[in-house]
């Protein structure tokens, strides 16, 4: 079982369609839906929402598949327990951070192409306009 499968059978376990699950915590139409059917990030906003608004829900379980889905707040959380999900974070943080990198790549790549493109543009002007 994946993130996520993990995400829909607590989505399932809290009585929700994912489409309703979207709209109870302000998610775009169908963007949560795209994102698990794709298996693409859903991005740490998303994850504080849902951990926000579910504070029963077990970061470590939805993230990596250790523990139990809820939280047992019969007993305290151990401190191992809370590294290892300061741990899950830093991970989650640090893919997004690689993710952003690389868009910023391609942001640059995009804009120096757009450069190109108007210089190139406005040689065929020059010339159109001595002609």
């Amino acid at each position: 079982m994946d993130f996520y499968d993990r995400l829909k059978a607590f989505i399932k376990h809290e009585g929700y369609k994912i489409s309703v699950f979207e709209r109870k915590l302000g998610f775009s139409n169908a963007s949560l839906s795209n994102a698990i059917e794709n298996k693409r990030s859903i991005g740490h906003d998303r994850l504080e929402n849902i951990f926000s608004n579910f504070p029963d829900l077990n970061p470590t379980w939805l993230m990596l598949g250790k523990g139990t889905m809820l939280h047992s707040w019969s007993s305290i959380a151990t401190v191992n327990d809370l590294r290892e999900t300061i741990e899950v974070q830093k991970r989650v943080i640090d893919t997004q951070d690689k993710s952003l990198s690389e868009l910023r790549k391609q942001l640059l790549a995009e804009q120096l192409r757009n450069k190109e493109l108007e210089d190139q543009v406005n040689v065929k002007r020059n010339k159109l306009t001595k002609a």
